[in-house]
C-alpha cells in the first residue's frame, strides 16, 4: 500500500528490523518489551492476514519506529505511564481513544498518546505507522528549561494531530529528516553522532511548539520576563565556547540564568534570530573556516558532521544561502590554495555579527 506521505516512501527504517512474525503472542511480547505491556486482540476473520513487522532505532531519549500488523487489531495498553507516543499513519487508518477523546486517523491526521491518560486503539487492516516514542521525564525537563519554571502538572497534548496545519506540517518535515539521518547511519542507533541529543531536543521542542497542549497558553502569551542583556551575553559566550561540542538546552539556560523562551525574546531583539538559529549560523561559519583549511583527506560530509549537521543536504542548502556557494566549492578552493585560503580566528567568530539563516 502506497504511503500517505511522500517524505516516508517505501518501508521506513527497513535496515533496523526488530522482528517480523505471524505469531500474535510473539508480536505482543516483543512490542510490549519495546513500548509497554498491552492487550493485543485479532478478530477471528482477520487471523489469516496477521503479519507484524516492527523496525526500531533508539536515540538518547526518543526512538523511531515503523510498525504494521497487516490485519485488523485491537490494542489496549491502558496508561503508557513513562512515554509519549506520536503515531503517524503511513497507510490505512485507525480509531484512537486517549482519555475522553476518540477520533479517527489516516491521511493527514495522526495521534499523540498522553502517558497519564488511558488508551485504546483499533488499527484497521493495512494500517502501518511511523511511531515516535519520547521519554516522559526527558520531555518534561526540556519543557521546564524552555519555560524557565517547573511543571506543576503533567504536560498533556491535544491527542489529535492535524498535519494540514502549517506548524505541524513543518514539524513532520523535521521528523522526516531525522528518519533520513537514521537510514543513512548518520544519527540514532550505533552512529555515535556527537550531536544526537541536540537534534532530539530540537525535534521534541518543535512538537511542543506546534501541537496544542496544556501549556499552550504560556507559549501563546507575550513573554513577560525577556532575557536581560547579561543573560544574552552569557548565552552567546556559552554557544561560542561550546561550538564544536554538543550541548543540551538545559546547559544553555543554566549558563544564561533564565529560560529558553526568555532567551528567544532577548536573541530576537539583539540578533533577529533565536538562540538555536544563532548556534546554527555560528556552526555554519565554523564549517566555512574548516572547509577553507581542510586537509587532503577531509570531505564536506566529515566537516559537516563534525560541526553538528546530521543532514548533509540541509547543511549544503543552509551553507550556500549564507556563504553564497556550495560547500564543495569552498572545499575545492581551499585545497587548491593549500589550505591557506583563510585562518580560523576563534575570537573573530565570537565577535562576528550573526544574521538569520
Amino acid at each position: 500500500m502506497e504511503s500517505h506521505y511522500s517524505a516516508f516512501p517505501g518501508e521506513p527504517l527497513a535496515a533496523f528490523r526488530l522482528f517480523g512474525t505471524r505469531e500474535i503472542d510473539v508480536a505482543r511480547d516483543v512490542v510490549g518489551r519495546t513500548f509497554c505491556p498491552h492487550r493485543l486482540e485479532v478478530p477471528r476473520h482477520a487471523l489469516a492476514s496477521f503479519d507484524t513487522r516492527h523496525n526500531h532505532v533508539a536515540g538518547a531519549f526518543l526512538s523511531l519506529n515503523h510498525l504494521g500488523y497487516g490485519a485488523e487489531v485491537e490494542i489496549n495498553p491502558g496508561r503508557l505511564r513513562h512515554f509519549y507516543l506520536v503515531q503517524i499513519p503511513l497507510a490505512g487508518s485507525a480509531q484512537i481513544t486517549n482519555g475522553q477523546r476518540s477520533f479517527g486517523v489516516g491521511a493527514g491526521f495522526g495521534s499523540i498518546l498522553n502517558p497519564t491518560l488511558p488508551t485504546r486503539m483499533l488499527w484497521h487492516a493495512g494500517c502501518r505507522k511511523l511511531l515516535l516514542q519520547i521519554q516522559r521525564d526527558a520531555l518534561h525537563a526540556l519543557v521546564q528549561a524552555y519555560l524557565g519554571t517547573a511543571l506543576r502538572t503533567p504536560l498533556v497534548f491535544d491527542p489529535m494531530l492535524d498535519f494540514t496545519r502549517p506548524a505541524l506540517h513543518d514539524w513532520l518535515i523535521q521528523l522526516s529528516r531525522c528518519v533520513q539521518a537514521a537510514e543513512a547511519s548518520r544519527a540514532f542507533g550505533a552512529s555515535h553522532y556527537r550531536f544526537q541529543r541536540t537534534i532530539e531536543e530540537e525535534l521534541a521542542l518543535g512538537l511542543v511548539q506546534a501541537q496544542p497542549s496544556s501549556i499552550s497558553h504560556f507559549l501563546q502569551s507575550p513573554c513577560t520576563r525577556p532575557a536581560q542583556a547579561g543573560h544574552v551575553r552569557r548565552a552567546r559566550a556559552f554557544i561560542h565556547d561550546h561550538i564544536t561540542e554538543p550541548f543540551r538546552i538545559q546547559d544553555l539556560t543554566r549558563a544564561a540564568g533564565c529560560g529558553l523562551r526568555s532567551l528567544q525574546t532577548g536573541f530576537q531583539a539583539a540578533f533577529q534570530v533565536s538562540p538555536q538559529q544563532y548556534a546554527i549560523r555560528a556552526r555554519l561559519d565554523l564549517a566555512h573556516a574548516r572547509l577553507q583549511l581542510a586537509g587532503p583527506g577531509e570531505t564536506v560530509a566529515d566537516i559537516a558532521y563534525d560541526c553538528g549537521f546530521a543532514h548533509l543536504g540541509r547543511f549544503a542548502q543552509a551553507y550556500q544561502r549564507v556563504h553564497g556557494q556550495p560547500p564543495s566549492v569552498t572545499l575545492k578552493t581551499g585545497k587548491a590554495a593549500g589550505g591557506a585560503a583563510g585562518a580560523f580566528d576563534a575570537a573573530g567568530l565570537r565577535e562576528g555579527h550573526i544574521t538569520s539563516t
